[in-house]
């Protein structure tokens, strides 16, 4: 016995009528940011280059920090300690106070002290490092709230945590999402952005290239010549992607 045959027409009318699934936006990505006592942002998320896990450390903008620190030591509460708040997606996760080193009196909260530079010259002009109570540890009380798992998830989603910190899986997400930007229709140009040339026979219009972030990782990319297009040799900034291959594992080529 066969099954029910539906006329093809019945069929495409009844796709017409039902017409494309609605579409459903996709839920912003949560962000890190920091905040003053009142919700006013004092370092943002754009702000953040990259955040050191294991040391609690972030690295910012250039000049972020100063203007940071340039506040701050106007404030005479500086001394005491300045609140702020550590946010995700909007939502305080844990609390601290902001002080300078010229500060005597002790903290017991989560701290950044915005002009570490001087008292530790391992820690950069563009970085600020969250640390537990002040002037130390010993004067902290209550349990350490920066390893919050809200933080650290947004971190990765933010391609924020620092690349010694990332998991394998965090970081071959993460190198997925940087190759994906490349497409069809960009330049050459755009792809030495994320890519370089790989040893081996090429062309203008077809050539191999490595991920930056990995020698073993590689595309295979076909161009459109751009501008003397009849020059079979010389690849041009402007030359246009035409197809680029899913990524492929392969051991490095040297010519």
């Amino acid at each position: 016995m066969t099954g029910l045959q539906l006329p093809v027409a019945l069929v495409v009318a009844c796709f017409v009528a039902l017409g494309p699934a609605p579409s459903v936006a996709a839920d912003p990505k949560p962000e890190v940011d920091i905040r003053s006592e009142d919700g006013r942002v004092v370092v943002a998320t754009d702000q953040i280059r990259s955040y050191d896990w294991a040391t609690h450390t972030l690295t910012l903008a250039p000049e972020v920090r100063e203007k940071l620190a340039a506040s701050i030591g106007k404030d005479p509460q500086a001394i005491s300690g300045i609140l702020f708040a550590v946010h995700v997606g909007g939502k305080v996760v844990y609390k601290g106070r902001f002080t300078s080193l010229v500060s005597s009196r002790s903290i017991a909260t989560p701290i950044i002290v915005v002009d570490a530079q001087a008292g530790d010259l391992k820690l950069g002009m563009d970085q600020l490092r969250i640390k537990l109570g002040y002037p130390t540890a010993e004067f902290f009380k209550g349990e350490d709230p920066r390893a919050d798992k809200r933080i650290r998830e947004a971190l990765v989603a933010g391609d924020k945590l620092a690349e010694a910190e990332l998991s394998h899986t965090e970081w071959l997400a993460k190198a997925l999402r940087e190759m994906a930007t490349i497409k069809p229709g960009m330049t050459r140009a755009d792809l030495l952005n994320v890519f370089q040339e790989e040893g081996g026979l090429s062309t203008r219009t077809q050539r191999r290239y490595v991920y930056r972030g990995s020698l073993y990782i590689k595309v295979d990319v076909t161009f459109e010549a751009v501008g003397v297009p009849g020059d079979k040799l010389a690849e041009a900034p402007k030359d246009k992607i035409t197809k680029i291959s899913k990524p492929l594992l392969e051991s490095s080529i040297i010519d």
